[in-house]
């Protein structure tokens, strides 16, 4: 996600943001991951004030990994290798239309 995306959220919508940062901290810690909170694309999306439709589907699944399924089982395509591709298909999906949706957001809201 843009740097500059997040700058202008945190910017004009700092308790929406705060609130989802901390939603995204409070999930690390549910899950047991370790690491800075980042707040990508999906954890904008997330954020009620944004009002993204498709967001219980977005940002699910690992593009690289299943590039990486694909590859290594393409001759032949085995049902697996299809069904990695389409679930990368549509994460890159969310991915395009999500910042869409965020980049109309923005200027709606300047």
């Amino acid at each position: 996600c843009n740097a500059n995306l997040k700058k202008w959220m945190k910017r004009n919508f700092p308790s929406q943001y705060a609130e989802a940062r901390e939603k995204e901290r409070k999930r690390l810690v549910a899950t047991k991951q370790r690491g800075p909170v980042t707040m990508g694309l999906k954890q904008l999306l997330k954020m009620p004030v944004v009002q993204y439709t498709e967001v219980s589907s977005a940002g699910i699944g690992s593009p690289a990994k299943a590039l990486q399924y694909v590859r290594t089982h393409s001759d032949p395509l085995t049902v697996g290798a299809k069904r990695k591709w389409s679930s990368m298909l549509t994460y890159n999906r969310h991915d395009v239309v999500g910042m869409r949706h965020l980049l109309h957001f923005m200027v709606d809201h300047k």
